[in-house]
């Protein structure tokens, strides 16, 4: 008699190939997502300081403090307010420190509040020079900073 169905070790190689092509692949597209979190966070840092940098060769200045996550009413026109009050990827806002904030130790800067230890050495060592005192990051309690002119 021929059988034309799949025997019990058929099922159990193709069920343990299946396994361990998962364990692999499960692993590898959960580092997607973390690579994409890091990405979208300094390419929004680089966003919206190029537009702050925009707006002081037209005025010769920065515009005035915000208060967090909000964008500076004379930014308008120069970004697109989705760009500031959206949260970013890591931490919980961003921040503009600018003419009046009392925040002066890295002079005008954009920052992200409440980052994690571990994000902000991520940011340094995959983007800037894993130094937290120099380079365009600047670590500093849970923030994490971009100083902005000169």
């Amino acid at each position: 008699m021929i059988s034309r169905g799949f025997s019990i070790i058929e099922l159990v190689i193709v069920i343990v190939i299946v396994g361990l092509l998962a364990a692999i692949a499960v692993p590898r597209l959960a580092a997607f997502g973390a690579n994409g979190k890091y990405a979208t966070t300094h390419q929004g840092f680089r966003q919206i300081a190029a537009a702050l940098d925009i707006y002081h060769a037209d005025y010769m200045a920065y515009p005035p403090n915000a208060a967090i996550q909000t964008l500076p009413p004379e930014m308008v026109g120069y970004l697109d307010e989705a760009a500031f009050t959206v949260p970013p990827p890591i931490g919980r806002a961003w921040d503009w420190n600018g003419e009046g904030s009392g925040i002066r130790d890295h002079g005008f800067n954009l920052s992200i509040h409440t980052v994690s230890r571990e994000d902000r050495d991520e940011m340094e060592r995959r983007f800037d020079d894993d130094n937290p005192e120099t380079g365009i990051y600047r670590n500093q309690s849970h923030y994490l900073i971009w100083p902005v002119g000169p």
